[in-house]
């Protein structure tokens, strides 16, 4: 319980030091479902993330993918620009789908591979 000390009783102290991180997250959250997004279509990917500036690129210009345990992707591109996308945004299996059919096979980790593989295939 959020307030309670370790002898059990409630410490109004402790609340309130509680109570502005969840605010923080939660203000972090809703941030984030407006201000973060990405495009994918045939030719690119367009995005623009949580914090910096956004683009675009040709899936022909990355050159390296990893998945996390944490539910996103992670592309990286010839000029060293990295892209993290979270599982969580909308269109996520298309953005699988995608990425499957036009990036090459050996550009994408062997654990990567599996894990996209199976999002997609859901």
């Amino acid at each position: 319980m959020v307030g309670a000390t370790t002898s059990g009783q409630f410490s109004l102290k402790n609340a309130t030091i509680g109570l502005p991180f969840f605010l923080l997250l939660g203000a972090y959250g809703v941030y984030g479902y407006f201000r973060e997004w990405y495009i994918v279509s045939d030719m690119d990917l367009q995005y623009r993330p949580l914090f910096g500036r956004g683009g675009y690129f040709n899936w022909s210009e990355v050159v390296r993918v990893r998945c996390n345990p944490f539910g996103s992707v992670t592309l990286t591109t010839a000029s060293g620009r990295r892209v993290r996308i979270s599982e969580s945004l909308w269109g996520f299996r298309e953005f699988v789908r995608l990425l499957l059919a036009h990036v090459p096979r050996e550009k994408i980790g062997d654990w990567s591979y599996k894990m996209l593989k199976g999002t997609g295939s859901e």
